[in-house]
C-alpha cells in the first residue's frame, strides 16, 4: 500500500510517498534502517527553500519523527493502554502529546524497552522554519528514540515551555 509520507529530519521537513509493507508505519520503522520515499520533497528549516526530488533514500537514523496518521493497523491486534501526558525534545522539534503505557506501568516505563520507535498521539510538533515558529498537529507521532534529547512526563513547566519556544 502507498502512503502518504510526513517526517521530521533535523534540518528539513520530508512529504512524499512511501510504499508502506506493514499494517502501520511503526512496524516498517521499527524493522528497516532505510526508507525510500517516492516523490519527495525537502522543506529547509533554515531558509524555507523546497527542493523536490524523485526518490529519496532516508537512512532511519536520520529521521527524527514521522507522522502516522493512517493505517493505523488491524484494530483487532490493539492492546489496551494508560494514556500519560508527556513532552520531548527531538532535534530542533518540541513534542507534545499523550505517552501511551501499558495498565499499572509507570509513565515511560516503555523506553526501558530495547523499541526504536515509541509512539505519542494527540500530539503537536513545535519548531522554527525560516526563524518564525509552526506548530503541526497529528494524531499520531513516531519518535526515535536514539534521538531523544529529553522526554519527562506531565504538563509543561512555564519556565520549560520559555525555555524550548
Amino acid at each position: 500500500m502507498r502512503i502518504d509520507f510526513h517526517g521530521f529530519a533535523a534540518d528539513c521537513i520530508i512529504t512524499g510517498q512511501l510504499d508502506l509493507p506493514f499494517d502501520r508505519l511503526k512496524d516498517l520503522l521499527d524493522q528497516a534502517t532505510e526508507l525510500i520515499v517516492e516523490k519527495a520533497t525537502l522543506h529547509g528549516l533554515d531558509d524555507g527553500t523546497e527542493v523536490c526530488v524523485p526518490r529519496l533514500e532516508l537512512d532511519r537514523g536520520d529521521l527524527l519523527v514521522a507522522v502516522a496518521e493512517v493505517p493505523r493497523g488491524i484494530a483487532g491486534r490493539r492492546i489496551r493502554t494508560v494514556r500519560h501526558e508527556a513532552h520531548a525534545q527531538v532535534g530542533p522539534y518540541t513534542i507534545s502529546g499523550a505517552l501511551h503505557e501499558l495498565p499499572g506501568a509507570r509513565p515511560m516505563h516503555g523506553l526501558r524497552t530495547s523499541r526504536a520507535i515509541i509512539s505519542f498521539t494527540d500530539a503537536t510538533v513545535t519548531f522554527l522554519r525560516a526563524g518564525k515558529e509552526e506548530i503541526f498537529h497529528a494524531q499520531a507521532l513516531l519518535l526515535n528514540v536514539a534521538s531523544l534529547s529529553w522526554i519527562g512526563d506531565g504538563p509543561l513547566s512555564p519556565a520549560l515551555r520559555s525555555a524550548v519556544a
